[in-house]
């Protein structure tokens, strides 16, 4: 570990569509040391609703309870925020999604497992853009809400449609992964190529930010960048290359130094 902080993360990318679709299932190490590990199972995600834009409920994993939805729109939540948890999810988003992007945030959605469990979640909408979940249990916790927000920001960056298939069928003219193709000169297939040849890690465990990003090259990417933008204490070289990477991509750098001084 790089210092004092424990959890557990669940990044989830997927399709918003009615059909099944790939989902990246992991836990972080605990404090005692204790390692991870990444599942690749199913998800779906149906519409409920009438209004002119439908409420897109995600089928989460077992134990997961869906408390709230709202809708986001142009920027702003598309209603008011008298529900507690909403209210509370929405001044997580405010205090650390930068406004620059958040005509890309098109739903929040409040869960609740328990404290330490699924924390957040990011999935691609039908509408397009994200829907964003945050576990209620953990909104005690404003350092670990922050910091997964900025993990789930990182798969927001690097993982739309454009730059990232999780089609693991269909041919593959960039670099495939554990759970999809990154598009050719995106910096998910630069990162897959440098840091996880043939699929395989580069490095030891140890050498990393903390043990969840030694999951998978989405992961090893999305944990690098939160501890990159949060100033996690890092010794090894190995994070340092990774460091480099990330702030050589002028998309992630900007991304990076929006989130700081929406954090100040």
């Amino acid at each position: 570990m790089t210092g004092p902080r424990m959890s557990k993360r669940l990044a989830v990318l997927a399709t918003a569509t009615s059909v099944a679709v790939f989902i990246a299932l992991g836990m972080a190490a605990s404090a005692s040391g204790s390692h991870g590990r990444t599942d690749i199972s199913d998800a779906r995600v149906s519409v409920e609703g009438r209004s002119a834009r439908l409420v897109e409920q995600v089928d989460y994993r077992d134990g997961v309870t869906r408390v709230a939805d709202m809708l986001v729109a142009d920027g702003r939540p598309d209603g008011d925020l008298g529900n507690p948890d909403l209210a509370a999810a929405w001044e997580f988003v405010d205090s650390t999604w930068p406004s620059s992007m958040r005509g890309d945030l098109k739903q929040i959605s409040v869960i609740d497992e328990g404290p330490r469990g699924l924390v957040g979640v990011v999935h691609r909408s039908k509408a397009g853009g994200w829907i964003l979940s945050l576990d209620r249990s953990d909104f005690g916790d404003r350092r670990l809400v922050e910091e997964t927000i900025i993990h789930e920001l990182a798969h927001v960056a690097t993982l739309g449609p454009n730059q990232f298939s999780f089609d693991l069928e269909a041919a593959c003219d960039g670099v495939m992964t554990t759970v999809g193709c990154a598009a050719p000169g995106s910096l998910m297939a630069q990162w897959a190529s440098a840091f996880w040849p043939g699929g395989i890690l580069d490095a030891s465990p140890s050498d990393l930010v903390d043990p969840y990003a030694a999951t998978a090259p989405h992961e090893d990417l999305a944990e690098t960048f939160t501890a990159w933008v949060a100033d996690w204490p890092v010794e090894s070289s190995r994070v340092r290359d990774r460091y480099e990477m990330l702030a050589a991509d002028p998309t992630i750098n900007l991304l990076a130094t929006q989130i700081r001084n929406q954090l100040d």
